[in-house]
């Protein structure tokens, strides 16, 4: 029997040394910033789950801050500014920023009723809503989108599980330690790695890409001729499916319950996409329906969308669209 196990563990060491080397640089280096506590997420290298940043920045600060202001939508938010939209309302809100990555009406109803659970005072909601991500049924596979186990029915083993089989993709462990030896970023990273400056302001949440905003300041057309990120727009102008079915109108009614539950002041934008591919005439009305006088269409033809130079690159509309889509909003 002793014969036997000598022989077992034997065979089995190698196996056990990579487990032990698996857990063990996953604990160590954290590349995710999902295993330890942490009070910055500005300029991480690997990409991050914004869901959970958002929702662990919120949990950690709220008592301190006591938010009670929220933009929710996609990563396109980070064109409004929080520090910008406290401009329009009263002196003493507390904005925060709650957004995620392709986030959908169902991600953006939980964390409205998470924030009503816990007794959060509502007073202003900045709900942005986008074509192309906003009324998606199915939340997108993948730990960039996997949900905070505090806002959703997620445990936090299936949450960690996300994560550690992240790690474990051959290419994501190539491309994270040729980064982490050398230094030096390369294209073919760019799936897992980020080259440039994001930073993610400590209180309020709000994302900055500090990198691009530079260089289109400081050289707009070097910054559009040398980057190629933009492709010919179609004919379509105007969407042809109608994407608010059943279960989205049940998410955008329970949305609207809860913000009037709390007499919310909310508006709601309609992103101007470098698509400029107009919302559909039936999902417009059904918006308007649900939400008389709140609702605020940028999407299609425009003098937002016509530029490229309102662009970071063909998804992601700049600061300056969104100050001006605020002020149109607030002030007219």
């Amino acid at each position: 029997m002793t014969f036997f196990l000598r022989k077992l563990l034997l065979f089995a060491s190698p196996f056990l040394i990579l487990i032990i080397l698996f857990f063990g640089s996953y604990l160590y280096w954290d590349p995710f910033r999902v295993v330890y506590g942490y009070d910055d997420f500005s300029n991480l290298n690997v990409l991050p789950s914004r869901d959970y940043i958002s929702t662990e920045t919120f949990i950690r600060n709220r008592k301190k801050y006591n938010y009670d202001s929220f933009i929710f939508g996609t990563s396109r938010t980070l064109a409004f500014r929080p520090e910008e939209w406290k401009k329009y309302l009263n002196e003493k809100t507390s904005p925060f920023m709650f957004d995620a990555s392709n986030e959908n009406l169902y991600g953006i109803y939980i964390k409205l009723k998470y924030l009503d659970s816990i007794n959060v005072n509502v007073k202003n909601v900045l709900l942005i809503f986008c074509r192309n991500a906003s009324f998606r049924e199915k939340d997108m596979d993948g730990h960039l989108y996997v949900r905070h186990p505090e806002t959703s029915n997620i445990s936090w083993i299936e949450f960690h599980k996300s994560f550690l089989n992240a790690y474990g993709n051959l290419d994501f462990l190539y491309s994270f330690y040729s980064f982490k030896l050398t230094g030096k970023y390369h294209d073919w990273m760019k799936s897992y790695i980020q080259q440039s400056k994001v930073s993610v302001d400590f209180v309020t949440n709000r994302v900055t890409l500090v990198d691009r905003e530079k260089a289109i300041i400081n050289n707009p057309d070097k910054y559009y001729s040398d980057n190629n990120i933009f492709y010919d727009r179609g004919k379509e102008q105007m969407d042809s499916i109608q994407r608010i079915n059943g279960k989205q109108i049940f998410y955008l009614a329970e949305i609207k319950r809860i913000l009037e539950k709390h007499k919310s002041n909310y508006k709601i934008v309609l992103s101007p996409l470098y698509e400029q591919i107009k919302f559909s005439k039936a999902d417009i009305k059904v918006l308007n329906e649900i939400f008389p006088n709140k609702v605020y269409d940028f999407s299609g033809v425009n003098s937002f969308t016509n530029s490229i130079t309102n662009y970071y690159e063909s998804s992601h509309f700049r600061i300056n669209v969104g100050d001006s889509i605020m002020a149109r909003i607030y002030t007219q």
